[in-house]
């Protein structure tokens, strides 16, 4: 039984996690590759500088107002493991 139920947790952390990035390439995708100011598409790279992992770091800038901004970021880890997350930024 535990099995199934490990089982059961690693195909919805899969869903759950493949789920996010599905909706960033899709808006990749739609986001224009040029950008005036810092809206726009941009990608890079992310280093730790305490355990010296590394990946792919893309984000999505979207213009909310004047003063505010929305970053979208898409990170890779290890080529396999990625994560999605947002934040607002004052500008």
């Amino acid at each position: 039984m535990k099995i199934l139920t490990r089982a059961a947790a690693f195909l919805l952390a899969i869903v759950v996690l493949t789920t996010g990035c599905s909706s960033f390439e899709r808006a990749w995708r739609n986001s224009p590759a040029e950008s005036t100011g810092i809206a726009g598409r941009w990608q890079g790279s992310w280093k730790s500088a305490r355990s010296g992992d590394s990946g792919k770091l893309r984000a999505i800038i979207t213009r909310q107002s004047a003063a505010h901004y929305t970053a979208r970021f898409h990170a890779t880890y290890h080529s396999v493991l990625s994560a999605v997350y947002s934040v607002t930024l004052d500008v």
